[in-house]
């Protein structure tokens, strides 16, 4: 028999059997069990070069396993979406992603997050929310280009001291989780222009708060706060601050301070007279004020106060 000849059998052997495996591991990944799924991804792994980029397709219907056993399926993705994936965790292997500019994990069941997720250098937008996140790494102080966090609709009782170290973010979404207190590092948060801390059950806001000079929207409706901190007249930039759904009674005298305030909600609290320095806000477009026991005589007086600014009583 000719050479020739026996390099053809020997080819067509070779795949015969690379086509039996392709089809019992598209039979495991058809079965939609996670035990099948990886056992699929095991015998994937080990089948030799290409098989990746033979397979590329089914194996991405599956990211979790995707990630921990192909992730350089993923290496050059700039943008990443693995919402809605069923996804309880995340590998390390994350970490290896770093030309990821956007990654969204929206809607999955993960309780935690790798401290590997700070080694995505170039990473701008982390969108994490309805997940069952009840604690956040380190590490993520480390996302140097973060500009956008998205950790709405969590189970967070705090924040590492460390977040503030990401320190080009500019959008922090945190509203419905479970934050009773912000750490002190927040008021470092040098570009933060976005901050939406609704539906937490915060009692006090940090002194430092006032450090945020480029914070132009902050949202603390639905919590427990009872008092203002002085320091919040020094938000210069703030242009809507909703208070509303609190226990509050009083404002600081600060809040003559806010040249830029144009929307100021205090719907569904306590007052029962705000200070006279609220006519020295100027800019304010209109003020929210139902749901307080204010009387009618306190409310001509605030209305004497802000004779240009639109009042919701």
């Amino acid at each position: 028999m000719h050479f020739f000849s026996v390099k053809m059998i020997i080819l067509r052997f070779m795949n015969s059997a690379n086509a039996q495996q392709i089809a019992k591991i598209e039979q495991l990944l058809q079965t939609g069990q996670n035990q099948n799924i990886e056992l699929a991804f095991v015998i994937a792994k080990g089948f030799g070069v290409g098989i990746d980029q033979l397979m590329k397709q089914s194996l991405l219907a599956h990211p979790y396993f995707c990630l921990q056993y192909f992730p350089g399926l993923y290496q050059q993705s700039k943008m990443l979406y693995f919402s809605n994936a069923q996804m309880n965790s995340l590998p390390e292997n994350i970490g290896l992603l770093s030309h990821t500019e956007v990654l969204k994990l929206v809607g999955n069941l993960l309780s935690s997050l790798p401290e590997s997720i700070g080694n995505l250098p170039n990473l701008h937008e982390l969108h994490l929310t309805h997940n069952h996140l009840t604690q956040l790494p380190d590490s993520l102080g480390q996302l140097h280009q973060l500009r956008k966090l998205y950790l709405g609709y969590n189970q967070l009782t705090q924040l590492p001291n460390s977040l503030y170290r990401a320190s080009q973010l500019h959008s922090l979404y945190l509203h419905y989780n479970h934050l009773q207190a912000l750490p002190d590092t927040f008021g470092k948060f040098s570009q933060l222009e976005e901050c939406y801390l609704n539906a937490n059950k915060l009692t006090v806001l940090p002194d430092n708060i006032g450090t945020l000079k480029h914070l132009k929207t902050l949202t603390l409706h639905n919590n427990q706060l009872t008092i203002l901190p002085e320091s919040i007249g020094e938000l210069a930039q703030l242009q809507m601050l909703d208070l509303s759904s609190n226990y509050l009674t009083s404002l600081p005298n600060s809040i003559r301070q806010l040249q830029s305030l144009q929307t100021l909600n205090l719907r569904f609290n306590q007052f029962t007279s705000l200070p006279p320095e609220i006519g020295h806000l100027y800019y304010l477009q209109k003020l929210i004020l139902k749901d307080n026991p204010l009387t009618q005589f306190e409310r001509e007086k605030i209305r004497e106060l802000l004779p240009h600014t639109r009042i919701v009583f």
